[in-house]
This record gives C-alpha cells, sequence and structure tokens, in this order.
C-alpha cells in the first residue's frame, strides 16, 4: 500500500472556494439514518452515513444537532448540548487520543474515509481543508493530517493509530477557544494517482503535544465537518521576478465588482506556490482601474479588488503581514482612455514581489 502525507498545514479561520469540491457529501447532510445512540463500532457508523465510512474498527458518531441532548447510552463527562455543526444539522465525532497506559480507551483513534468524485492525478498539486472542535472536557491534541491512496483502506485496528505514513506534524494544539471551529488545511503534490482520502491524526500518542483537562477526559473527542479538497490550476509559462510589476491580465472581475472569477485561479495559485517556496518575500498589490466614472468610486473598486487578491492569498495560507494592498482608480493609466481596447488594458492588477 503505497500512502502519501500531504505537507503545509495551517490554522486559518475563513473560508474561499472557487473551484470543485472532489469530496463528496463534504457536511455529512446525506444519511442513511440518524440514531440518539452513539456508533458501537465502524459497522454500525457506516449504516448511519453515505459514502463515508471508517477504515478501521473505530466508530465515528454520526451527530444530528437536533438529538444531541438525547445521546445514550450516558458518556460520563461527555455533553453535547452547547455544540453546534458549523453548517447544516450533522457533524461527526471522532476520538483522537487515549491509546496508551492501562487506561486505554476502546477505539482511541477514529477516521474517516471516502472515495473522490475524481481522482487525483500524479504530479498535480491540490488543496484541502476540513474544521474540528474538541469538547469542552477532551484531551486537546495536536497533527491532525490527511492521507490520499489509491485503494479503499480496511483494517483492524482497535487501539492504534492506522499504521501509514505520518503527515507532516500539524504543530499547534487545537484547543477550541471559546467554542470556536478551526480549520485544518494544506497544499500537496500527488505522488501518485489516488481514489480515496482518510482524515484524523496518524501519529501515536507519544509523539503528540497534548494538553489535558483537569477532571477532565482521559480521551480525545472532536468534532469535525465540512471537508473540501481541490485541484490548484497550476501555470508553468507564469515567471515571478523581484521588485518588477507583474500585470494580471487574465484577473477578471464581475464587472464593477470586486469578485474574483474563476479565470483568475490558475495565475494566483501558482503564485501562492512561489509565495511558499521563498517566505521571505512579501508583495504589493495595486488595483488599477479606467477614468470611466466617480473617481472616488474608481478608488474603492480598485482597492477593493486588490483586497480580493490578498485575501485569496491569505486564504492559500500567506500571512497577512506579507500583504500590502493599494486601489488607485485611474490615478496611473499605462495607456490613454482614448478607446475601449484601451479602457481594458488599464482595467488592472500589478503584482510586485518585495525582498
Amino acid at each position: 500500500m503505497r500512502l502519501v502525507p500531504l505537507i503545509f498545514f495551517h490554522l486559518l479561520f475563513t473560508t474561499l472556494c472557487f473551484t470543485q469540491n472532489l469530496v463528496p457529501n463534504p457536511s455529512f447532510e446525506s444519511i442513511k439514518k440518524s440514531s440518539k445512540r452513539w456508533s458501537r463500532d465502524a459497522a454500525q457508523f457506516d449504516t448511519h452515513i453515505k459514502l463515508w465510512n471508517s477504515p478501521t474498527q473505530g466508530s465515528p458518531d454520526l451527530l444530528n444537532v437536533k438529538l444531541l441532548g438525547q445521546m445514550f447510552p450516558v458518556r460520563p463527562k461527555v455533553d453535547l448540548t452547547p455544540y453546534q455543526p458549523r453548517t447544516g444539522d450533522f457533524m461527526v465525532g471522532i476520538k483522537t487520543y487515549g491509546c496508551h497506559g492501562r487506561s486505554r480507551t476502546l477505539h482511541c483513534k477514529e477516521y474517516l474515509q471516502i472515495e473522490l468524485t475524481e481522482s487525483l492525478v500524479a504530479g498535480k498539486r491540490y488543496y484541502f481543508e476540513y474544521w474540528v472542535l474538541p469538547i469542552e472536557r477532551s484531551v486537546k491534541v495536536n497533527s491532525f493530517g490527511l492521507v490520499a491512496d489509491e485503494y479503499e483502506l480496511k483494517d483492524d485496528s482497535i487501539y492504534m493509530e492506522l499504521d501509514v505514513y505520518p503527515v507532516v506534524d500539524q504543530s499547534e494544539i487545537i484547543a477550541g477557544a471559546n467554542g470556536q471551529w478551526q480549520k485544518i488545511s494544506g497544499e500537496f503534490e500527488a505522488a501518485f494517482d489516488a481514489k480515496y482520502i482518510i482524515i484524523g491524526i496518524f501519529k501515536a500518542d507519544a509523539k503528540m503535544k497534548v494538553k489535558e483537562e483537569s477532571g477532565g477526559l482521559k480521551y480525545g473527542y472532536y468534532l469535525l465537518d465540512d471537508v473540501f479538497l481541490e485541484a490548484l490550476n497550476v501555470n508553468k509559462d507564469v515567471t515571478f521576478e523581484i521588485n518588477k510589476a507583474l500585470i494580471l491580465e487574465n484577473i477578471l472581475f464581475e464587472f464593477d465588482k470586486a469578485i474574483i472569477l474563476n479565470e483568475a485561479v490558475e495565475v494566483l495559485d501558482q503564485l501562492v506556490i512561489y509565495l511558499n517556496k521563498y517566505p521571505a518575500l512579501n508583495i504589493e498589490i495595486s488595483g488599477h482601474t479606467d477614468d470611466q466614472g466617480e473617481e472616488g468610486h474608481n478608488k474603492k473598486l480598485s482597492k477593493a479588488r486588490a483586497d480580493a487578491v490578498g485575501n485569496y492569498l491569505e486564504e492559500r495560507a500567506i500571512g497577512a503581514d506579507r500583504i500590502k494592498t493599494f486601489g488607485w482608480g485611474s490615478e496611473f493609466p499605462i495607456v490613454e482612455n482614448s478607446s475601449e481596447e484601451n479602457r481594458a488594458e488599464n482595467r488592472r492588477v500589478a503584482l510586485k514581489l518585495l525582498e
């Protein structure tokens, strides 16, 4: 079996998606049946949810927001009533820690597996994200990740992590401060064609960072929602030079709006890869318009468009402290605004990489 680790993990707190999600049933809303009972084994979980399954003998829980106060049998120190799915009516709960010692927990590490709508292609880059939230008395942990495989995995593990290549350590403990969902995300290049993904924690307890709550659970229990995976469009012909403006002629927006269209994604995704490769570089993003309309409006629009590009880069894990945006309106045309063709050339976003 070949499994590929996924790299560049980051915690983000907003979402912005432009292309197709390769994960079917990403928010667990498509179900076979809802139940008030905790899943007792993998087979029972598989009878509740459509498309998803448990690759081990672990027992993820399909949780209906309308039934959170009625779950049985009662689990000591577990109260789900304060929690809500991030979107929709359903979320999944998985155990993440507690495989060690005499008091080890049954199904101490649980995973979710699904067949993608189309296979990952070897050599192509992808972006993924999913959202997690620990319950109040859970042991808090790090090391969440994702693994891709060409085959569906079935394993008899009950008391241990999956025996697969470990993902890169997601170093921060996911504490769920103020009950807020937190996003696990990253980019990777597929090492081979892969049809399935598995999400969870792939490291042994002893190799993880943990924070135990006083009087709390002896195991980790996290809620999970909204799984997303997309192909990144990479234009191999785009080149970037330091201190030289790059005019993004195919950064397109809806008319008189700052909403990026899909045609812009190819160059922006290449820029993300470049900025990740050279983390010492910063970037200036300048928005420009033609001279049509009121100049105050043009400056606001050009700044909003520059901000939209900056937000896209932040969403792809480029730090906000590396990004500056400007809106110049029609102040700096590159040609006279004497024809529609010239005005189209003046409507642009320019990028400058700075050391």
